[in-house]
């Protein structure tokens, strides 16, 4: 497959990310190129390029997927503090700026991020992460603007908020997807 079209149609793969480049597989390294499990990747309507890493409690992003190359660092983290960090909430409780084992991301056409937050159970909207001149509230940064199954507080991650399951709790939300309408849907694994 193909991460930038480069090649569309055929069965080897033009770019690599989470190493160095192809003929690397070495342990995980916390920084701007290591993954642990690398567990979903989107694509949003400006070309901006999210992964998310699943066991180092983030996701990386690269501003232009274009101009994409093999081994390229990312040079956006959300979920932690910084690109060498990589603790479940931070080693702390949990906030908006915070991930735990996050496994599903979605974006929209307007450059808007979306992430199951599946440990923490709950959705993270994030406007524009990677424009900080977009216009909205809350732009060019890791912390989230929005909380989907929390009764929105960015402070709690209870299942189903420790009660019984309803329309607005999650527990262990796996997937997130976004409709042409910019709908948002979630697989509420548990």
């Amino acid at each position: 497959s193909t991460l930038s079209g480069t090649g569309a149609g055929d069965t080897t793969a033009d770019l690599v990310l989470g190493q160095i480049g192809f003929g690397y597989g070495d342990e995980n390294l916390v920084d701007a190129r290591g993954m642990n499990y690398p567990a979903d990747i989107t694509v949003d309507g400006l070309g901006h390029i999210f992964v998310v890493d699943e066991s180092n409690n983030r996701v990386l992003g690269w501003p232009d997927v274009t101009a994409l190359t093999s081994g390229q660092p990312a040079t956006l983290v959300i979920g932690q503090p910084d690109l060498n960090s990589y603790l479940c909430n931070r080693g702390g409780s949990v906030s908006a700026s915070t991930l735990c084992y996050p496994v599903g991301v979605a974006a929209d056409a307007v450059g808007n991020l979306y992430v199951a937050d599946t440990s923490n159970n709950r959705v993270l909207e994030y406007n524009t992460p990677v424009d900080i001149n977009s216009g909205e509230t809350g732009a060019g940064n890791g912390t989230a603007d929005m909380v989907f199954g929390q009764g929105g507080s960015f402070t709690t991650n209870a299942s189903n908020e420790g009660g019984t399951p309803s329309a607005g709790t999650l527990s262990y939300p796996a997937g997130v997807a976004l409709d042409s309408l910019g709908n948002l849907y979630v697989a509420d694994a548990s």
